[in-house]
Parts: C-alpha cells; structure tokens; sequence
C-alpha cells in the first residue's frame, strides 16, 4: 500500500510526496485495509480531517475501507492492473 500526499499550495503549484511504500500481508479486507491506512496516518502524525479525498483504485476492498474509515474517495483507471479497475 502507497501513502502518498497530492496537493496544492497557494500558488497552485503542485506538490506530490510519497510517503511510503508498504507490502499489505495478509487478507485484503475492507477492515484490514482501513486499519492499514489509520495506522499509516497515525505514524506520519496526519489527522483525517486534513484529508480532502482518497484517490483509489476501483476494488471493492478498498471503497469499502474508505466508506468504513468515513472518507469521501474516487476511484481512478490503473492501467498496472486493468482486470481490477
């Protein structure tokens, strides 16, 4: 799992960070999912409140995990796996 920042500064210039790059082992639930990224946000000492909307891919797994944390996603087209998007 990739946490990454995409955002826009005052003068619309736009930054884009990678965070981390973390292997997800284990089931690929909604649950473990949700739980995957709160403690993702909790070690790079982020709020969800700051959060404006998750940028996903389209599985199940993960709407779920954002509908679950409370956090409004959108899902964009992933040509690396083209069969789950």
């Amino acid at each position: 799992m990739a946490t990454m920042i995409h955002a826009l500064c005052k003068d619309f210039d736009m930054i884009n960070m990678t965070l981390e790059v973390d292997p997800l082992r284990g089931r690929h639930t909604g649950q473990f999912i949700a739980q995957r990224m709160k403690d993702s946000y909790d070690k790079w000492g982020m709020q969800k409140d700051s959060l404006d909307m998750m940028l996903r891919d389209k599985a199940s797994n993960v709407k779920k995990a954002c509908d679950d944390w409370g956090i409004k996603s959108f899902w964009l087209y992933c040509p690396h796996s083209s069969s789950y998007c």
